[in-house]
């Protein structure tokens, strides 16, 4: 915002100690006013040109006599309506999935341009440690606030107000014009103007923050178990009557039978028994027949592939070029978490795309296509060389 620098002096104070706007005088200086800073004379300017406004009787270097008058109408006026209109206040709260991502959540306290209205209203109070411009009071609830025209608020009170932990606000009045003071209605829509009002400190939020916390947890909780529940339903279709008929069916359309099988195969029901072995989880994991996926794999790594590969790069491959269900993921990732979802036989031999490859791999070696390359504790250090394309007898 643009600093107030050429506004007039709006206000004065008059002889029974208000705070009087410019309108509410008589011209010259039968308005019987003086200044609030420095307590000199005041004459009424109040001519058909330029705007009315006050100014010394007599010429002093009175740099502060805005901003005073400023800072004591607002208080005034303040303490008349006994009410403003608040902002929300934002929070944010963090926890972590169970991956380990941070996930964020936000909400309000208070609603948008809610008027609070006061009990009391008291100014320049005392308060731990500090002076409050207005101290405001509802029912036992404290509310400090403060007027920005030149200085804010230091980070010294800052800290004495979180400290204490009282609600308080700061109301932005460093870009006053003429128009924004011309009367006192106009005034006050700029001092209760929730746009110019920010938050120093909310005393609701740590306890809100914190319900957030706990919220925020529960949600990642029932998400994941909800995901979970939802994959060992999957699981158990995967290995029902329907879905073998439904993976059949999709088969022999399947874009991968098209580019990997059926030039080199001709025909899915007479494929060899190689490219048709029953392997525990196969279906489930890669999202489709078990013909597909032991073809696409055979095609692009035994006949077209080079001599030599790992389980992970056929993972990667299988992954990107199936594009199946990732649940066996949810089931290995989450089931740690919730063991009372997953059956026995399931945590005791869990879904997995390396260890299903692994087996059916091992069929290929006992039919001579295969021979593991080498051996170490790590899932990718399984690596195969071809020793035939065709397997002994076929």
């Amino acid at each position: 915002m643009t600093k107030t620098g050429n506004l007039k002096l709006p206000f004065g104070r008059n002889e029974e100690n208000e705070i009087v706007h410019i309108s509410q005088v008589k011209r010259g200086k039968s308005c019987n006013c003086f200044c609030t800073a420095c307590s000199s004379p005041l004459i009424a300017v109040k001519g058909n040109k330029n705007q009315h406004h006050f100014r010394h009787a007599v010429e002093l270097d009175c740099e502060s006599g805005v901003e005073s008058a400023v800072h004591l109408a607002a208080k005034q006026i303040l303490k008349q309506k006994m009410k403003i209109k608040l902002p929300p206040f934002k929070i944010s709260e963090s926890a972590r999935d169970l991956h380990g991502r941070q996930v964020w959540k936000s909400d309000l306290i208070g609603n948008p341009h809610e008027e609070i209205e006061f009990d009391s209203v008291q100014e320049e109070k005392a308060i731990h440690g500090m002076r409050a411009d207005i101290l405001a009071q509802r029912d036992k609830n404290l509310l400090i606030i403060e007027f920005y025209f030149r200085h804010k608020v230091d980070d010294v009170k800052k800290e004495k107000i979180k400290k204490a932990n009282i609600s308080a606000v700061e109301i932005n009045l460093s870009d006053l014009t003429f128009n924004d003071v011309k009367d006192w209605d106009s005034f006050w829509l700029i001092i209760n103007d929730p746009k110019r009002i920010e938050w120093i400190n909310n005393k609701k939020a740590l306890a809100k923050t914190e319900k957030l916390r706990l919220q925020l947890e529960a949600a990642i909780h029932e998400e994941a178990k909800s995901k979970l529940t939802l994959a060992m339903a999957d699981l158990e279709y995967a290995s029902s009557e329907k879905c073998i008929k439904q993976y059949k069916h999709e088969a022999e359309d399947s874009i991968n039978w098209e580019l990997y099988g059926k030039r080199q195969w001709g025909a899915l029901d007479q494929l060899p028994k190689y490219l048709d072995m029953e392997v525990p989880f196969g279906d489930f994991i890669f999202g489709c027949d078990r013909r597909i996926w032991q073809v696409t794999f055979y095609s692009a790594f035994v006949i077209s592939g080079s001599e030599l590969f790992s389980i992970e790069e056929v993972i990667r491959f299988l992954n990107g070029t199936l594009r199946g269900p990732t649940n066996y993921e949810i089931i290995e990732e989450y089931g740690k978490f919730f063991p009372e979802i997953i059956p026995k036989k399931v945590r005791m031999n869990p879904p997995s795309p390396w260890e299903t490859l692994r087996i059916y791999f091992k069929n290929l070696i006992e039919l001579g296509v295969l021979k593991l390359f080498y051996l170490q504790h790590e899932k990718k250090n399984f690596h195969y060389t071809i020793i035939n394309k065709v397997p002994y007898g076929f």
